[in-house]
């Protein structure tokens, strides 16, 4: 009889969503006594030689698996599995195909009052695979980019910015929109 520990995951790999032409990196931490080896498929099929594939396993557990520069090809469902004499623990993570998109147009604004502003903008016309699930709008003064939570004054002018989140991050600033 061996003394240790089955394999488990300290840290699980997460769905991500790869951008063409950057690293594509999955990630995950695997805890076990005697020490477990780490091997990585795609749609269940072992990886074949491939220049861009780097697999490195630390002593401490960790696995990295990147492939530099990811292609749309790259998408699918990846599993790694840890297996050592006393068993073996395997987790799926899905890679979909996906960016972060372009800005939003600049807010327009629709109606405002001393208290309130009612903006409007149009989502970007590529999303890059990747929904839209919220919004920020930042304010600040012209001629300095300070967030804060103001009453609207008429008669100044204020920047106003869209950023939108998405599930794979945030986008860039809007151009500058100059509303008085």
């Amino acid at each position: 009889m061996i003394d240790g520990t089955v394999p488990f995951f300290r840290e699980k790999p997460k769905d991500v969503a790869l951008c063409e032409g950057e690293p594509l990196t999955l990630s995950c931490l695997v805890a076990a006594e005697p020490k477990s080896s780490i091997h990585w498929l795609k749609n269940d099929l072992i990886f074949m030689e491939d220049s861009r594939l780097s697999i490195v396993n630390t002593e401490d557990g960790r696995s990295i698996f990147t492939l530099n520069p990811a292609a749309p090809s790259d998408a699918g469902l990846y599993k790694v599995i840890a297996r050592n004499p006393l068993g073996q623990v395997s987790a799926s993570v899905r890679v979909v195909l996906g960016d972060i998109s372009g800005s939003p147009d600049s807010p327009q604004v629709e109606a405002m009052t001393d208290t309130d502003i009612l903006l409007s903008w149009r989502t970007p016309a590529q999303l890059n695979h990747a929904p839209v699930i919220a919004y920020k709008v930042q304010m600040g003064y012209i001629g300095k980019f300070t967030l804060h939570t103001c009453i609207l004054l008429t008669g100044f002018l204020y920047s106003l910015y869209v950023i939108q989140f998405l599930l794979l991050g945030q986008s860039a600033l809007t151009k500058e929109k100059e509303n008085g």
